[in-house]
Order: C-alpha cells, then structure tokens, then sequence
C-alpha cells in the first residue's frame, strides 16, 4: 500500500514536467484551445456569406502588412513578440508566398498574432494562429484522414517550405495550423463542420525541409502534429500524406 501511494505522489508530481516533454503544457493547450474556437466561428460566419465576416478576415496574402500594422496593437502578455518582430513580419511574407501555391484561398483573422509558448521542456517555440481554408471539402468523397491531409499538402507544407530561406531565429519549434470545414452535399440543407490540424516543427527540421534535403512526408514524421476534430477534443497524432 505505501508503494502505492508513494507511485501516486511520484505521478502527480511529475505530471506537469511529463506534459511539457510531450508537448503543450496544460494552459497552453487551453489557450491554443480558445484560439482555434475562436477561428472555427469566424469560419462558419464566413460560411454563411455573412459581409460582417470580412471586417474580421483577411488574406493570408496580406498577413505580413497586416502584422507591421497591427503589432503596436499586441497584448500586453505578447509584448515579448517585439524581440522576434523582423523574423515574424519574414515569416508572415513566407506564409503570403505559400499561400499564394496553396490549392485554394487562405485567411487569417483580423488581427491574430502568433503566441509565444512553453514547448517539451519549456522551450520558446512560435505557434501562429490558425489559417482559415477557403474550400469545404465533401464528406461524401473524403474520409477525416484525406481531408487533413489534403490540407496539410496543400496549405501547410507550401507554407513550411518557404519560411526558413532567409530568416534567422532563436526559436526551436514554430506551429502553423489550418482549420477546413467539410458537409454532406448531398443535402442542401447541410452546414459545414469544421476541423483543426496543427504542425508543430523544429525549427531545425523546416530548415532542411525548405532547402529540398527532406520529403514531405520525413518532414511530417519529425513534426508533432494536433487534431481538434468537430465534437472532439484536441490531441496529438500521427499523419500519413495520402
């Protein structure tokens, strides 16, 4: 018995550092978690058609200029942004460039700024707010596993491929995300539901990814990659590119 206890308090105790060395520490996850709700109802508004959704959007080919304009904005809790500014506004550059060969149209929100979180071991990493897809997908032709990588192959990785090519950073890991809606067409009553999945990358490995030396898929394989699917709740999973 007292072996047991002695495991729970080890357990307890050693929770908080065993999440950091997953990943996210349990605020971050939380707060990763508002960001992307907040996302998928900008999303679904802009489903809608509704015009008040484009005082909220932007394309994500403006984002850079967006952020030059908006960064004096920041919160007060994302000053420390300020320090990592230049290599930022580049990499926002680097996601216009790679939204510009995405399969189809890519927005932000309005006035989103990449958070700066604790990651495996409470390295400083970038995770950037999440891209809107323009497209929905049809239920009825892909199933959840093509969808996610159809949008990892078509918006991320563009975008992955382009960042490293002229910045220099002290960041170890950086996470661009997309959230795509998908609905049955088959009924015209139908409204999208919307889905997340983020890539969180060493920098390292983006590094050798934008210079060609690995594929695709090697960079996916050294990447963490994070679902939040419609109705479910965000964890962390494997990704083979269809």
């Amino acid at each position: 018995m007292e072996r047991i206890i002695f495991t729970l308090i080890i357990s307890l105790f050693s929770w908080p550092i065993l999440s950091q060395q997953k990943g996210f520490s349990e605020k971050g996850l939380l707060q990763l978690k508002i960001d992307v709700l907040e996302c998928k109802s900008m999303a679904k508004i802009a489903s809608y058609g509704n015009s008040d959704s484009n005082k909220y959007l932007c394309k994500a080919v403006s984002a850079s200029d967006k952020f030059s304009s908006n960064i004096k904005n920041a919160e007060a809790s994302q000053k420390n942004l300020l320090k990592y500014k230049e290599s930022i506004g580049k990499i926002y550059a680097a996601i216009a460039l790679g939204a510009s060969y995405s399969y189809s149209p890519v927005f932000l929100t309005e006035n989103a700024f990449p958070r700066i979180y604790a990651y495996k071991n409470g390295v400083e990493s970038l995770i950037f707010p999440p891209l809107i897809h323009d497209n929905i997908f049809n239920s009825l032709r892909l199933n959840t596993k093509e969808m996610a990588s159809r949008s990892v192959s078509d918006i991320l990785l563009p975008i992955f491929s382009k960042v490293f090519s002229d910045i220099k950073t002290s960041i170890k890991y950086i996470g661009f995300s997309v959230v795509y809606g998908s609905k049955d067409f088959s009924n015209e009553y139908s409204s999208p539901n919307y889905d997340y999945i983020l890539i969180v990358m060493p920098t390292s490995v983006a590094m050798n990814f934008t210079s060609g030396f690995i594929t695709d898929q090697e960079a996916v394989n050294k990447s963490d990659i994070y679902i939040y699917p419609y109705g479910g709740e965000i964890r962390k999973t494997n990704l083979t590119l269809q």
